[in-house]
């Protein structure tokens, strides 16, 4: 044993006893001490399931730390590191029934148990102290009386939920009987509006039910002294008679937690390890069923939706736009131009169908655009702007094989020709950058109304000029 230097002891003697020590000594001093002067280092470091030590319970590497241990001599300790922080497959590959796990298991279990056991004596104590201070037998204290608490609010739970269904009237908040109102604090105009809860809003959870097994009551000392007499009640008896049907139509069950148990046996835990093979060969399988899956899809693909090209293409009006880099030399020119005709009377509406297919193996991102329509006879074109054409024109994307499918209306309260110009984008470029330009054009013819009341106005003058007629020839 290494003695400590004396108060009284030069620098100089000091010095040269700091000197004398090596590291060799260290290491042989070190080893020479008693084990009750030894380090507990389990009780600084954390284990996982298999009763490895965890990376992030030491301060250090993994290899320090176990050339450290074999230097200490702590031998058992050293077969409890893993080979390195992120090989989890040195790990898996120990054998699951070997000492060292067997005794972790064993272990765990104990504890457990200890831990238990230490806190319920550790409770009786404390029933056994206020027992004595208090002059009250252990079954009439609090914390004895307690666990009927948990049954009564559910019992209060679900009387709650069924009144509504015999009560007219009944809410879930005094003073508002039918519905919750949010609670506002400030003024209007600077205040704040609480959030109505799930309760609140009529959305309540399912009861949890909460309950001790009979043993595990009497393990923890709490004597029932039947003292309940809430649950004995007239007025509790009287809504559970009334609102007897009502409960029976909303099922609530009651479960019986005095007969429940967990029962153990002294067969020690094997825990079921994975080799990192296994695995693999599970992956594999699993990834040829994917792969067979998605043969068989194929195989049930039209022959068409087959022949698509390994590109993106868009399809419109029996034209076909198709993707052929990302080179975009024709950027400024016009690629595909249809044009959707329109014909109808003034104030009636008449609508047409464009549909854009998917023709390749990528989806495409669309987007539409307006385009300032050439004037013929601009001197001569209305100040007056007014919408004709219709559509939703908000962007979206089509997927591989996919329709979108977009419907034009035209309406004109005005007599006339009317044209809009469109231009479709992609994403991807379609046409080297050549633009997808859509004309609208629709005519609007003004309605005949009086037709009727003019035929009957000539046919009427010709009757009357041939009456005429005939009244001057007599």
């Amino acid at each position: 044993e290494i003695e400590k230097p004396l108060i009284g002891l030069q620098q100089s003697e000091l010095t040269a006893s700091e000197h004398q020590r090596s590291s060799a000594a260290e290491m042989s001093d070190a080893a020479e001490e008693t084990p009750a002067q030894r380090l507990d280092y389990t009780a600084w470091l954390q284990f996982d399931e298999r009763g490895m030590v965890l990376p992030h319970s030491i301060l250090g590497s993994l290899e320090d730390f176990r050339s450290h241990l074999e230097t200490k001599g702590e031998k058992n300790l050293v077969r409890r590191i893993p080979t390195s922080p992120r090989d989890p497959e040195g790990v898996c590959c120990r054998d699951a029934s070997s000492p060292v796990e067997k005794k972790l298991q064993v272990d765990i279990r104990r504890n457990a148990l200890q831990h238990w056991d230490k806190h319920l004596r550790y409770r009786r104590k404390q029933q056994d102290e206020l027992s004595s201070l208090l002059n009250r037998p252990v079954e009439h204290l609090l914390m004895n009386q307690g666990s009927r608490f948990g049954e009564k609010q559910e019992q209060k739970e679900v009387l709650s939920r069924v009144m509504p269904l015999t009560h007219s009237g009944y809410g879930y908040r005094v003073g508002s009987e039918f519905w919750s109102l949010p609670q506002r604090y400030g003024d209007e105009v600077s205040g704040i509006t609480a959030t109505l809860t799930q309760s609140e809003r009529g959305q309540r959870k399912p009861v949890t039910h909460v309950g001790q097994p009979s043993s595990i009551q009497k393990e923890m000392g709490v004597i029932s002294a039947e003292t309940h007499t809430w649950s004995r009640s007239s007025y509790l008896q009287e809504q559970c008679q009334e609102l007897r049907d009502a409960l029976q139509k909303v099922d609530v069950e009651q479960p019986d937690f005095s007969k429940l148990e967990v029962i153990g046996s002294g067969k020690p835990q094997t825990s079921t390890t994975r080799s990192p093979v296994r695995e693999r060969e599970e992956k594999e399988r699993e990834h040829t069923e994917i792969m067979m899956e998605d043969s068989n899809l194929l195989a049930e693909l039209d022959e068409g939706q087959l022949k698509a090209p390994p590109i993106p293409a868009l399809r419109l009006c029996g034209q076909r736009a198709s993707w052929t880099g990302n080179l975009v030399f024709n950027k400024g020119e016009v690629g595909i131009t249809p044009t959707i005709f329109f014909g109808s009377p003034t104030g009636e509406t008449a609508s047409s169908f464009l549909d854009l297919h998917n023709d390749g193996s990528s989806a495409i991102f669309y987007s539409w655009q307006k385009l300032p329509a050439p004037q013929s006879f601009p001197h001569l074109h209305s100040q007056k702007q007014s919408v004709c054409f219709y559509f939703n024109f908000s962007p979206a994307v089509i997927h591989p094989g996919g329709t979108q499918k977009v419907e034009f209306l035209f309406k004109s309260e005005d007599p006339g020709f009317r044209t809009e110009l469109w231009q479709l984008n992609t994403h991807p470029v379609l046409l080297q950058g050549a633009s997808i330009q859509l004309r609208l054009s629709g005519m609007a013819l003004k309605q005949n109304k009086t037709s009727d009341l003019r035929l009957f106005i000539e046919v009427a003058s010709k009757f009357k000029l041939k009456y005429t007629n005939e009244l001057r020839t007599k």
